[in-house]
């Protein structure tokens, strides 16, 4: 979903929780690759 707003970056910071979303999505990527 984030990837859709690529300057929702630089508007404003991450709140915690789609930080703990991003650190998910993450390491569910580096497990699917493994």
């Amino acid at each position: 979903m984030s990837k859709d707003i690529p300057s929702g970056k630089k508007s404003k910071p991450l709140t915690k929780k789609e930080r703990k979303e991003r650190k998910k999505k993450r390491k569910e990527k580096h497990i699917s690759y493994e």
